[in-house]
């Protein structure tokens, strides 16, 4: 065994160019592998770091809705199962204003016990003046804030809450970290608990309780016994097993389609390298046959060459990983997230399963060349008689017919929960149907190309012509090619057609500006309308989340539409009498996105989980959104209003007939002492498009990682077809071809080649992009490409971890 150890270490230092195209190729599809694996709990860790804002670790939490008797509520209830829970943490939350010297900027203030904060969500302090104790009116601010308005510790600090300005003594700056993260839209403070309540006359009362059971199994049990206690306010989870699994999935699939087709011409390039490397060791093999070797005994050798670069390529491919792993976190990170350190999360079963795939991917790709050559008789090995013409395989063209045929027709027809693993086998399906076509869609381009490489190059190039129908390295150029090329198109179509339907989803929008403030109403239309620039309004009620219980699913955002404006501010495709009969019941338009994911048809009903209790509402018709990726629905505004307990408008749309920027400036400073959210669509379709472009920089990045290989394998292809044109060669120098012509032989071959795989690959793209999976929309072209991200994509301003938060804030 010493001595195969020793004759394999030998051969792969011997051809240290191979060796690095091999381990290569091993080494970057491991990495790939397992940065997309990795990224799914690192995603998840990112997105516990965005809500922990809010929640801390807290597991469950209790708070008013729009239906509960009252915004405070007390704990007592609660604490009568202390012994299930790690803490029990009441918290008063509600809103105010800090007014400094040329501006006053809206601030969420929370009061809260300080030992108990620190229990639930650990913060860590930057600078203190006077901390201790903890009570009176002291503030904590985060430093960011405190560094972009220029506060230090020990200023006070005039905050307007309940309307009545209050001084508060700023006693200390804290890290933007937990509940100091600045979460893109609020600036988050702290306040003692006890004055807080004195302020707003609620002693012993809270507006949010926060707890963290002991035993997670039984957190279903407490749930239910809570929401007995507490049945008019609502109890929940702060984050639940769905919504990571929406935010992990959504984000991680496009890299794992990437990393497919990445695997794949890494498979293709070791089983072509070791058709060299088998063709090179038969002499070898034959003098080891000749003097007793078993069959056995040969395969074992090149199977542990084999193995051995598996090893080496998966031992660089976990370092890789890691790397690409971080350069991934930081790109999809958001640009308010840019204080707070990415934490990479992955287990060592990941890495494992990281190396042991280069090892089976060196291994399992190298194994068809060794059985190949195990099966060469030992008399045609010593006397060199090996050198046969391949069988021609007819099945070959009609096998790629049909695969392709396949990945076209039936997309439509798979179920919403196949989309992910019957798009990966499609695409698998793709890329193998048109490789079993290369040879006869070879030949039919040379029919073209012949004339003018004789044009272009004369007899080398009529020459190159005839190489090129039946050299098989050549052929394994043009799908590697192919592969490449297509792989880099579609990433590039994506981000074309992902910005072509962000103008067309803002272009829906028939109105110029998006508002929201706190407990907005028919007054704060009225003031809106007779801003200059206003032309008119249309204030809307929605949902989020909303639970549709005999699905065991849920509807992300839920609109209550005016039968007679709805329309006049959004460009549906939508029949209005189809509208107007949401107001005659508890009927529902679904998107064709939410058909597909719940599988409705027409007069179904579904269950939906409202503040009023469970209701149920009958499918009337479906239409195309994008909006919150088409995870989106209509309901009438009465009952959205009747069965969620609305009494404020949830947004406002602005139709202006002036520069909408200008219009926001004059709206923010005509309503400054709400401190309004303003933004213009433009603003919005500009921010999202950043937001998608972070994601699609990546998985270009993807796409040129397999150019680069595919450049290292036609390398290796060139090598092959030397080595199998040998005698060929040498019998054309014998004839009288000098050195000068080969070279333009082969520079014509390279470029007819070239040709034929850039066009192989410009086709192989369609039905690529046909079965893309994309998040929850389904299929790419079925609706959009925008559902390749999920957490950053179209829908609104705070949509994304709304959950109710802003009303519960604002209710005092």
């Amino acid at each position: 065994m010493g001595i195969i150890i020793k004759f394999v270490l030998k051969n792969i230092w011997a051809k240290k160019l191979r060796t690095l195209l091999i381990v290569t190729a091993v080494m970057l599809s491991s990495a790939l592998y397992f940065a997309t694996e990795a990224l799914s709990g690192t995603a998840a860790d990112m997105f516990i770091e965005r809500v922990r804002v809010y929640y801390g670790t807290a597991d469950l939490m209790i708070h008013p809705t729009e239906g509960s008797p009252s915004s405070l509520f007390r704990p007592n209830r609660a604490e009568m199962f202390a012994g299930d829970f790690e803490y029990i943490v009441g918290s008063i939350e509600t809103g105010g204003t800090l007014v400094l010297p040329r501006e006053t900027l809206r601030m969420t203030i929370k009061g809260f016990n300080l030992p108990e904060l620190a229990q639930m969500n650990p913060f860590y302090l930057a600078a203190q003046e006077q901390l201790y104790p903890f009570q009176g009116k002291k503030i904590i601010l985060s430093k960011q804030t405190a560094e972009e308005y220029g506060l230090r510790p020990g200023d006070y600090l005039d905050i307007e809450v309940f309307g009545a300005k209050r001084k508060f003594f700023l006693a200390a700056l804290a890290e933007p970290a937990g509940p100091f993260q600045h979460d893109g839209q609020n600036i988050n403070a702290v306040v003692p608990l006890d004055p807080l309540a004195t302020i707003v006359n609620a002693r012993g009362r809270v507006t949010n309780l926060y707890l963290k059971v002991k035993d997670p199994a039984r957190k279903g049990e407490l749930l239910q016994k809570l929401r007995a206690l507490y049945p008019r306010y609502q109890v929940r989870e702060t984050v639940t097993g769905q919504e990571l699994a929406e935010y992990t999935s959504s984000l991680t699939m496009s890299f794992q389609l990437m990393g497919t087709v990445v695997l794949f011409m890494a498979v293709y390039i070791i089983y072509s390298s070791f058709k060299v490397i088998t063709r090179e060791r038969l002499p070898v093999l034959g003098t080891f046959r000749s003097i007793g070797a078993t069959r056995r005994m040969t395969n074992l050798i090149l199977c542990a060459e084999s193995v051995m670069y598996g090893v080496i390529g998966g031992f660089l491919g976990c370092g890789l990983g890691l790397v690409l792993l971080y350069l991934i976190a930081l790109q999809v990170r958001p640009d308010f997230m840019a204080s707070v350190p990415v934490k990479l999360q992955f287990s060592p079963g990941q890495l494992g399963a990281a190396f042991l795939l280069a090892v089976l991917v060196a291994f399992l790709s190298a194994l068809r060349p060794i059985r190949k050559a195990a099966k060469i008789p030992v008399k045609e090995l010593i006397f060199n008689l090996y050198s046969k013409p391949g069988r021609r395989e007819r099945w070959r063209p009609a096998g790629g017919v049909i695969l392709i045929a396949l990945s076209f027709l039936l997309p439509p027809h798979l179920p919403y929960q196949l989309l992910l693993p019957g798009g990966m086998l499609l695409l698998f399906a793709t890329i193998i149907g048109f490789i079993l076509m290369i040879p006869s869609l070879t030949k039919l381009f040379l029919a073209v190309l012949a004339r003018l490489n004789r044009y272009f190059f004369g007899n080398e190039g009529v020459l190159a012509a005839k190489n090129l129908r039946e050299n098989q390295g050549v052929l394994n150029n043009i799908s590697l090619l192919a592969i490449g090329i297509s792989a880099l198109l579609m990433i590039n179509t994506v981000s074309y057609s992902t910005a072509r339907e962000l103008t067309n989803f803002y272009r829906d929008f028939n109105f110029q500006i998006w508002f929201w403030t706190w407990q907005a109403d028919r007054g704060i239309e009225s003031i809106l309308r007779s801003v200059d620039g206003v032309t008119s309004t249309y204030g809307i009620y929605t949902a989020n989340a909303v639970e549709i219980t005999n699905r065991n699913d849920r509807i992300n955002l839920l609109h209550g539409a005016n039968p007679h404006k709805y329309l006049d501010y959004h460009t549906l495709d939508l029949d209005p009498a189809l509208l107007a009969e949401l107001d005659t019941g508890r009927k529902i338009l679904l998107t064709n996105t939410l058909r597909e994911r719940l599988q409705v048809k027409k007069g179904d009903v579904l269950t939906l989980k409202t503040a009023r209790g469970e209701r149920d509402y009958q499918v009337i018709g479906f239409f195309d959104s994008l909006m919150w990726n088409g995870n989106f629905a209509l309901i009438g505004e009465r009952f959205i209003k009747m069965d969620m307990g609305k009494q404020y408008y949830d947004d406002l749309f602005v139709k202006t007939n002036k520069d909408p920027e200008l219009v926001r400036e004059a709206i923010k400073t005509r309503l400054a002492r709400r401190s309004p959210f303003v933004i213009t669509l433009a603003q919005m379709a500009k921010d999202n498009q950043q937001a998608n472009d972070r994601i699609l920089r990546v998985m270009q990045g993807f796409s040129l990682l397999a150019l680069v290989i595919g450049i290292f394998g036609v390398f290796n292809n060139l090598i092959i077809s030397f080595l199998e044109r040998q005698r060929a060669l040498a019998m054309l120098r014998s004839l009288g071809m000098s050195k000068a012509q080969s070279i333009k032989m082969f520079f014509a071959e390279a470029l007819t080649g070239g040709l034929i795989g850039g066009g192989r690959g410009c086709f192989v793209r369609v039905p690529v992009e046909h079965h893309y999976p994309a998040g929850d929309q389904g299929f790419v072209g079925r609706t959009a490409d925008l559902s390749l991200l999920p957490p950053l994509s179209v829908g609104g301003p705070g949509r994304t971890f709304d959950h109710g938060d802003r009303f519960r804030q604002s209710r005092l």
